[in-house]
């Protein structure tokens, strides 16, 4: 479900000749998979091999993509919210939202927690980051298209 909500939001950003990034959250560090690129081919190869689960390296991730803003851009956040490596404290959470406090740009965060076991965070980040929150269950092709619109 979360790829497929992801490739929507390439689509969108293919037929508007965006530039798309992607940033993997996983293991002790985040890491720049693919690096701005219209190359839709180069985005959707990365995403067939995006890791899932593990250690999350959230606040990381928030920084790498602040590296990356231009007046164009759009951060799009697709998480459960379960920051569990710390950047700059002993806090992960803490970190996490400070870095999402930073990004000054249109955002996008697309909740993909688990329901039964939810904790809020995912919209605490889209408050930080003055974004839209919208939860992945609630997301469909056409609906992913107009969030797109209107986070931009």
């Amino acid at each position: 479900m979360v790829k497929g909500a992801v490739s929507g939001l390439i689509e969108s950003a293919h037929g508007r000749h965006d530039e798309v990034a992607v940033i993997a959250c996983r293991g002790g560090a985040a890491t720049v998979l693919v690096e701005p690129t219209p190359a839709l081919a180069d985005v959707q190869r990365a995403l067939e091999y995006l890791p899932t689960g593990g250690r999350t390296p959230l606040a990381h991730a928030l920084e790498l993509a602040a590296a990356h803003i231009t007046d164009a851009t759009v951060v799009v956040l697709v998480t459960d919210g379960h920051a569990n490596v710390a950047s700059k404290s002993d806090d992960p959470w803490g970190d996490a939202l400070a870095a999402a406090n930073a990004i000054r740009c249109p955002s996008l965060v697309i909740d993909s927690e688990d329901e039964r076991h939810a904790t809020g965070r995912p919209r605490e980040l889209a408050d930080a980051m003055r974004g839209t929150y919208v939860r992945l269950a609630d997301l469909d092709h056409a609906s992913v298209l107009r969030v797109i619109r209107e986070a931009s």
